[in-house]
């Protein structure tokens, strides 16, 4: 059964980082026992009118959701309960069938309150606890993904963890999983803390300077992108398609300092099957946030805002760097989507995703296409030419319909159909405003939710698009969004996690205020001498020193700050997720700084993570753009 997995990292060149004998003996012992009795349990839901939509949603569940503070914490402990924690987030399909299937599910409920402590947390406000999470099921169970849960021993450390189970699957391994508690709870949370112990102590071993060795490093990422590179379909290996942007990113500041034709292909093809294929969407602009199938054909529907943000700037880079300025037009697509469809009713930031499914529950329900909808909309020469542009058939890929994907060029189809290609310009233009005007994707709910990290990365990519390509448009929405970060994320002392929701929603970590920095630097760079820009260089370097200060400490690098459990210690280097490493970023702005306390500290963190990074490059890539500034 597919999961909202995040293969922001090729799983064969994954290390397993826990004593193998100790999970073993763990999972033994949690399969092996029968159901625990009913305790009584005086709680109730906490998540109804919750600010998150996500866990709004789960307001009305029998489960007696509880938030996840140090109050909760205090309850496990005191009644000697296991936690079990459930994260997800709104646009995620598979979070919300186990909603539907376990979590409205009265008898599953009831076990659930009985003999656990429920928690359930977005992991969009609670990143640092979803990473440490997610860890800790890809090193047990060799793949993660989302919905995530896990069981915690009421002193913190992790028990076990799975992903989407079915409502039968999941009611009898909470059976096996309680029973093992009262039978043997005293022997499960001692493996359990040894586990976690024997990873912490692994971690501190490997915390070795070396020196930096920038040819080794960039012929390492080089090796290892093109040993995993798809040079048939582009992307990554042969599964599931994400962008990977933070390798891509990486890869494209390569490609002109080795000369590598074979990477300046492998790029290209993958560039073009992003913005061609199924990833894509080729009526209101936008990208999906990943496809099922190597062929880039079979989105997931959702569409995240740092999806947006990260894949616009890395076609603003290739355009100038392969002189391709269609690559351009696929960023001004991009970044207009995000300004026509997700800026938020309550500010001038953007809300976070748009779900997977309609609201008629029916997953990509706007994006897909009838026949007898386009005949409804299009006149008969419309319709020929966009059917053959986009590969719109009369027996559809989808049970509602087709995905709009290219096919061949325009230059193609005007041979095809003996007309000049501006008038096949103009056809296609004609069309796709008509299939706008349906406005399709009204059907899909959003998630309201204006984080700061999220926003910060569309302030960069904004910036960066209004300096190249001159766009008095992008400019203006540039200043709106920093003005609008600065009034509602920042009071003075500390960052926000989100701009429209209280603190208590969730705590700023680590991304936020280095995203923060490198917005409001990108931000300066476009002003130039405006006005202002000393300020903005000011606060940049205001929240590096700040994210130097909260999240970097002698165990290494902490993603967040709240509600730290026993194994979130901290590591050497961040590796790159579906976002680019907080910690490679900031390195590499304190060393472009003219601030000598943040060179200091940067230089003096180089050795350190240079042997965690020169490891695995590519699981790395963020961290070579630093590395290449020493």
């Amino acid at each position: 059964m597919p999961v909202e997995a995040d293969r922001t990292w090729i799983s064969c060149e994954m290390k397993m980082t826990i004593n193998q004998s100790i999970l073993r003996l763990l999972l033994i012992v949690v399969l092996s026992f029968v159901s625990q009795p009913s305790i009584a349990q005086l709680l109730s839901n906490q998540l109804e009118n919750h600010p998150s939509p996500y866990l709004a949603m789960h307001g009305k569940d029998p489960v007696h959701w509880q938030k996840w503070d140090d109050s909760t914490l205090e309850k496990a402990r005191r009644q000697n309960r296991l936690i079990f924690i459930s994260s997800g987030y709104f646009s995620c399909h598979w979070c919300h069938v186990m909603h539907r299937e376990s979590y409205s599910n009265a008898a599953i409920a009831n076990f659930l309150n009985d003999n656990v402590i429920p928690v359930k947390i977005d992991r969009e406000l609670h990143p640092a606890l979803d990473a440490y999470l997610i860890d800790f099921v890809r090193q047990t169970e060799g793949t993660a993904g989302w919905p995530l849960n896990v069981f915690l021993t009421p002193d913190g450390y992790p028990l076990y963890g799975l992903t989407y189970a079915a409502p039968n699957d999941f009611q009898a391994l909470l059976k096996r999983i309680s029973g093992m508690w009262l039978e043997q709870g005293d022997k499960a949370a001692r493996l359990a803390r040894e586990a976690t112990e024997f990873q912490v102590e692994s971690l501190k071993s490997s915390t070795v300077r070396q020196p930096v060795n920038k040819a080794a490093l960039n012929q390492g990422l080089l090796e290892q992108a093109l040993d995993n590179a798809n040079e048939f379909e582009g992307g990554f290996g042969s599964q599931t398609r994400f962008p990977m942007a933070p390798q891509l990113l990486a890869l494209l500041d390569r490609v002109e300092a080795s000369n590598s034709q074979q990477l300046a292909d492998f790029l290209l093809l993958t560039l073009d099957q992003m913005k061609n294929r199924g990833l894509r969407d080729h009526v209101n602009g936008g990208f999906f946030r990943y496809t099922v199938d190597p062929a880039w054909t079979e989105p997931h529907f959702e569409k995240m805002l740092y999806t947006q943000a990260l894949l616009a700037g890395i076609y603003l880079k290739a355009a100038l760097i392969f002189n391709k300025p269609e690559y351009n037009q696929v960023a001004r697509d991009t970044i207009d989507f995000v300004l026509r469809h997700m800026r938020s009713d309550q500010d001038d930031g953007f809300i976070s995703s748009y779900s997977a499914i309609d609201d008629a529950d029916r997953e990509g329900g706007g994006y897909l296409w009838k026949q007898s909808e386009l005949a409804d909309l299009l006149h008969d020469r419309e319709m020929e030419i966009t059917s053959s542009y986009w590969t719109l058939t009369a027996t559809p890929h989808f049970e509602m319909g087709d995905l709009p994907m290219i096919s061949q060029s325009i230059e193609k189809i005007a041979d095809q159909y003996g007309l000049k290609t501006h008038q096949v310009e103009s056809i296609l233009v004609s069309a796709k405003a008509k299939l706008r005007s349906r406005n399709k994707i009204s059907q899909m709910p959003v998630d309201h939710k204006v984080l700061t990290s999220w926003n910060a990365l569309f302030l960069s990519t904004l910036s960066q698009a209004a300096r190249l390509l001159d766009d008095s448009v992008y400019k203006n929405a540039a200043t709106k969004l920093k003005n609008s970060l600065l009034k509602h994320a920042w009071d003075g002392k500390v960052l926000k996690r989100s701009l429209n929701l209280d603190q208590s929603a969730g705590s700023a970590g680590l991304e936020d205020y280095v995203y923060m920095a490198r917005a409001l630097n990108d931000y300066a760079v476009l002003t130039g001498s405006e006005a202002g820009w000393e300020e903005d260089w000011s606060m940049s370097n205001l929240l590096a020193a700040k994210a130097w200060l909260k999240f970097y400490h002698s165990s290494g690098w902490r993603k967040g700050s709240d509600n730290l459990l026993p194994g979130m210690t901290g590591k050497v280097a961040l590796p790159d997720s579906a976002l680019p490493a907080a910690d490679a970023m900031l390195i590499e702005l304190s060393l472009l700084s003219d601030n000598k306390a943040l060179r200091k500290k940067a230089e003096n963190s180089a050795g350190f993570m240079f042997a965690a990074v020169s490891q695995s490059p590519l699981q790395y890539a963020t961290h070579s753009r630093w590395i290449n500034q020493l």
